[in-house]
């Protein structure tokens, strides 16, 4: 991790890396180069020289010794306490530099603090890592090739995708086609079961049409003979019979004393 990445993400905070004293220096510190993934620095911030192992080196201070950016600046007693100082160099030259501090002053959180030299025993600095190597020049050509194929592959799979869509789609417009033909045949169906139904009620409508007007000349028959008069029929008077008596009538008339004829 580099200097500044650690500023921007613990600046203006308080860090009290083993839980023991509270946030002090040596707390920045220890966190600083455990994120670097090195060994974690022990002893009071006096005692920091002896931490310069594991590729980390020890600088004295010299008067035109300048620390580089992320070493750890250490000071003695002179700084005004017994247990030293610690702080993380950011810039700065051989008469003052600006350090990233904990606890300096006294019980105040991570920040940026100027300094003399005053005091300062030395820095311990960090293993280099070596910078990544510079990438590889692309021929322009090949850039170029590379492009094409690129597109090439793209246009490939995009004609991947419309030909599964037109496949998708003939499958549908089949389904669909079937669908229509069978509506058509239901349709002529129909057509023919209507032409017949109309026949039919054309002749019903004609029959209908017919009793109708015989209904109308057996109506006026009726009213005909309802007015006529009724006919005269002469009265005929029986035949006038004259009738022989019997031998009954013979003796009868004899008791009576009635002379026959």
């Amino acid at each position: 991790m580099n200097i500044k990445d650690f500023e921007n993400e613990w600046n203006s905070k308080k860090l009290d890396f083993d839980g023991a004293f509270g946030a002090q220096c040596v707390d920045l510190i220890k966190e600083w180069f455990k994120e670097n993934g090195l060994f974690i620095p022990h002893g009071n911030a006096i005692d920091y020289k002896a931490n310069a192992h594991d590729g980390v080196t020890w600088v004295d201070n010299t008067p035109s010794g300048v620390p580089s950016p992320g070493d750890t600046v250490v000071w003695g007693s002179g700084i005004g306490s017994q247990y030293g100082h610690v702080a993380l160099f950011l810039s700065g030259n051989a008469s003052s530099f600006v350090s990233l501090d904990q606890n300096f002053p006294l019980n105040s959180g991570i920040h940026e603090q100027s300094h003399t030299y005053k005091g300062v025993l030395g820095w311990l600095k960090l293993p280099q890592v070596a910078p990544p190597p510079p990438p590889t020049p692309v021929d322009p050509k090949d850039q170029i090739i590379t492009d094409l194929q690129e597109s090439v592959n793209q246009a490939n799979a995009r004609v991947s995708d419309l030909t599964n869509q037109v496949t998708d789609l003939t499958t549908k417009l089949t389904d669909s086609d079937g669908k229509l033909n069978l509506a058509i045949a239901g349709l002529a169906d129909a057509n023919t079961k209507l032409d017949e139904e109309t026949v039919l009620h054309d002749n019903c409508v004609s029959e209908n049409l017919k009793l109708q007007d015989q209904i109308i000349e057996l109506n006026k028959a009726l009213n005909h003979c309802i007015n006529q008069p009724a006919p005269t029929v002469p009265v005929v008077s029986p035949p006038q019979v004259q009738l022989q008596p019997t031998w009954i009538q013979k003796i009868l008339n004899f008791i009576i004393g009635k002379k026959g004829v």
